[in-house]
């Protein structure tokens, strides 16, 4: 689907009916008392499930930030909520940052996400910003590594673990280039 913000906040060729309504009432209206908020997208075909803020681009200038894989719905909010927080407390969350200030006691890692794929699957993040980005929204992957502390690009990472962290066209895991959190 091709994204176009307008001043309505619907993506060109996407046409609003009342259940996508009423997600984009319940983010604006989250977005409104925290400033950011979680979807949850269900899996579909070969793709997994995946959840991404929305909320952050604007309210931070941060890119959103994703988090893809067969995980229960508590892990999935718990770890994007923390990380929500960590955000509007000042952190930057670069492509190749590994940090344990999101889950304490546990390093999560950060890659890019292409352009094209987080314009296909930050729909709602687009038709909710859209009349106040430039842009499409941009986004970050965040990666949690396997019950060994491996992620998908290491050597010996849970095989599930690692396949259930693709999928979104975002190509095979690799190991992050250098980087790290920078702090507003």
């Amino acid at each position: 689907m091709t994204h176009s913000g307008d001043n309505a906040g619907a993506a060109a060729g996407t046409e609003i009916g009342p259940a996508l309504r009423a997600v984009i009432d319940r983010v604006t209206e989250a977005i409104a008392e925290r400033g950011w908020a979680v979807v949850a997208v269900a899996a579909e075909g070969e793709h997994p499930p995946f959840a991404y803020t929305v909320g952050l681009e604007t309210g931070f200038d941060h890119p959103e930030i994703m988090l893809v894989g067969n995980f229960a719905p508590r892990i999935v909010q718990g770890v994007l909520g923390a990380a929500g927080e960590r955000v509007k407390a000042g952190a930057r969350f670069e492509p190749g940052a590994r940090t344990s200030e999101v889950v304490p006691h546990l390093e999560v890692a950060f890659d890019a996400v292409r352009p094209d794929a987080a314009s296909e699957h930050l729909q709602v993040a687009d038709l909710v910003q859209g009349g106040r980005l430039e842009r499409l929204a941009r986004a970050v992957q965040l990666f949690l590594p396997d019950a060994a502390g491996r992620f998908p690009w290491d050597r010996g990472c849970d095989a599930r673990m690692a396949r259930s962290q693709t999928g979104l066209g975002l190509g095979p895991p690799r190991r992050p280039r250098g980087g790290a959190i920078r702090r507003a």
